[in-house]
């Protein structure tokens, strides 16, 4: 089956239900440490499953709306022709699958269904950030973060919603993991 029961609890209730963190608070910050459905079963994220000991979320971005938007666009401009629906599709999956989160050790993107890559900065190893926003992101809210870490290694998110508020939620995690 294509689309087993580890699919569809991994990545479809991800948008179509509405889950509930249940919240720990520590040293005055307060952290997500597991994901319930509204239906009561539990699924686990990939950075669930990787979280080291004593080790938390502290913030997890999501993909701006116009990104959605333009997967849209893809479909009803492009749609009469296969590669609209191709597009479409990979965007879409693109969306479900991608994790880009600050926990209080590291930041971790990753991205990916049937191969997966995965992209890890350490905190103390994290050097500047960096936004970029159009005019049009500006206005909408999203931009694009860009995370430099020591030895040339570097993270690139898609569009985001908030950018200002993941480079705060990075910047006072890494202070607190100083």
């Amino acid at each position: 089956m294509l689309l087993g029961t580890d699919f569809f609890n991994k990545v479809v209730t991800k948008s179509y239900q509405i889950h509930f963190y249940n919240m720990v608070e520590n040293e005055g910050m307060i952290y997500s440490k597991m994901y319930y459905s509204i239906t009561g079963r539990r699924y686990v994220k990939y950075i669930q499953e990787t979280l080291m000991a004593n080790e938390n979320i502290v913030y997890e971005a999501k993909f701006h709306w116009t990104y959605e938007l333009v997967s849209w666009l893809w479909l009803i401009l492009a749609g009469w022709l296969v590669i609209g629906i191709i597009v479409f599709i990979a965007r879409f999956i693109k969306s479900l699958t991608t994790e880009i989160v600050v926990t209080n050790y590291r930041i971790v993107l990753k991205s990916g269904w049937i191969s997966r890559r995965t992209e890890e900065i350490n905190l103390n190893r994290t050097e500047e950030i960096n936004i970029k926003q159009s005019i049009i992101e500006r206005l909408l809210g999203g931009g694009t973060v860009t995370i430099n870490g020591t030895g040339g290694n570097s993270i690139s998110t898609p569009t985001i919603e908030e950018p200002l508020s993941f480079r705060s939620a990075i910047a006072s995690a890494a202070a607190r993991s100083r």
